[in-house]
C-alpha cells in the first residue's frame, strides 16, 4: 500500500473556494465534496481515476484513499468537508456503503447555489454561523446521495489502523507520548511505529505534527484568534515551536499563510459582488 496522509478535520463544515486540490495521497474520516466550475482535475480514488470538468461534483466517502491532479489550465472549485457528527445523522450510509462512482456528471444549478452560499459563509460574523453551515451541508448531502449508485461494503471501524488514527485525531491538542497511546489502546509502541512506517512512511511524532499543522491552518482563518492561541489550541507547546514547524511544512510563516488565505477569500467575495 502507498504512503498515506490521514488528515484530521475537526470543524463540522469546512467550505471554501479553491484554486488548487490536494495532490498527495490522503484519506480522512469526514466526507469531501468538490464541485468544479472552471478548469479541470483528475480524481484518483484507490486504483480508479475520474475526470472532473465544469459542472461535475465528486463525493469522496470517509476513509477512502484519494488524490487529485489539476489540469494544465488550473481549476476553480467549491470544496467542503463535512464532519462525522453530521454524517452520523444519515445512519449507516457512510460506514456500510460507498458509491460505485464518486462523480455526478451534471450537478443541478440549485445545488451549486447551495455550495456557493456555504463557501460565502466562511467569514460571516453571524452568531449561529456554524449551525447555518451545518444545515446547508446536511441538505446538500441529502440531495447528492440519491444521485449516487451506492453499494454495501464491510464495516472496518474496529481495525487497529483506524483506532490509532482516531486516537491521534481526538487527542492531538494534548501533550501525548507514544507510550500514552500504546497504554490507552493496549498495543505496543513498536507496533504503532511499524504501522506509521508501513502506511505513512513517517514516524508517529512527525504524523502528530502534521495533524497539528492542519488544525492550525483552519484556525488561521479566524482573524480573532492570535497566533499564541492557535499554537496552544492545535497542540504546540510554544509559539516558537509552532512558527518553526509550520514554516518548515508550509514554506511560509503562519502570518504569511493567513494573509494568503484571507486574500483569496476576499478576492472571491469581490468577484461575486
Amino acid at each position: 500500500m502507498p504512503n498515506i496522509v490521514y488528515e484530521n478535520w475537526t470543524v463540522p463544515v469546512y467550505a471554501l473556494v479553491l484554486g488548487e486540490l490536494t495532490d498527495y495521497i490522503h484519506a480522512h474520516r469526514c466526507i469531501e465534496v468538490v464541485t468544479v466550475y472552471k478548469g479541470s482535475a483528475v480524481l484518483r480514488l484507490g486504483s480508479e481515476t475520474y475526470e472532473l470538468t465544469p459542472g461535475c461534483t465528486a463525493v469522496v466517502f470517509p476513509n477512502l484513499i484519494h488524490s487529485y491532479k489539476v489540469g494544465e489550465n488550473g481549476i476553480r472549485c467549491y470544496y467542503c468537508t463535512v464532519s462525522w457528527g453530521i454524517l452520523s445523522r444519515f445512519g449507516d450510509i457512510f460506514t456500510s456503503y460507498i458509491p460505485d462512482s464518486p462523480v455526478i456528471e451534471k450537478t443541478p444549478e440549485r445545488l451549486i447555489k447551495v455550495f456557493s452560499d456555504m463557501t460565502g459563509m466562511l467569514l460571516d460574523k453571524h452568531p449561529y454561523n456554524d449551525r447555518r453551515q451545518s444545515g446547508q451541508a446536511e441538505y446538500l448531502l441529502a440531495e447528492l446521495l440519491p444521485m449516487l449508485d451506492l453499494k454495501r461494503v464491510k464495516d472496518v471501524s474496529g481495525d487497529n489502523l483506524e483506532r490509532i488514527l482516531l486516537y491521534y485525531n481526538e487527542n492531538y491538542a494534548k501533550k501525548i507520548t507514544l507510550a500514552d497511546i500504546a497504554a490507552d489502546l493496549h498495543i505496543s509502541t513498536t507496533y504503532i511505529s511499524s504501522i506509521f512506517r508501513r502506511y505513512f512512511g513517517t514516524t508517529p511524532a512527525k504524523y502528530l505534527a502534521s495533524i497539528r499543522i492542519m488544525e492550525a491552518e483552519r484556525m488561521l482563518l479566524d482573524e480573532k484568534r492570535n497566533l499564541t492561541e492557535i499554537a496552544m489550541s492545535s497542540g504546540f507547546q510554544s509559539i516558537r515551536t509552532f512558527n518553526r514547524v509550520f514554516t518548515a511544512a508550509k514554506k511560509m510563516t503562519p502570518t504569511e499563510y493567513r494573509k494568503k488565505l484571507l486574500d483569496e477569500i476576499k478576492e472571491y467575495r469581490n468577484s461575486k459582488d
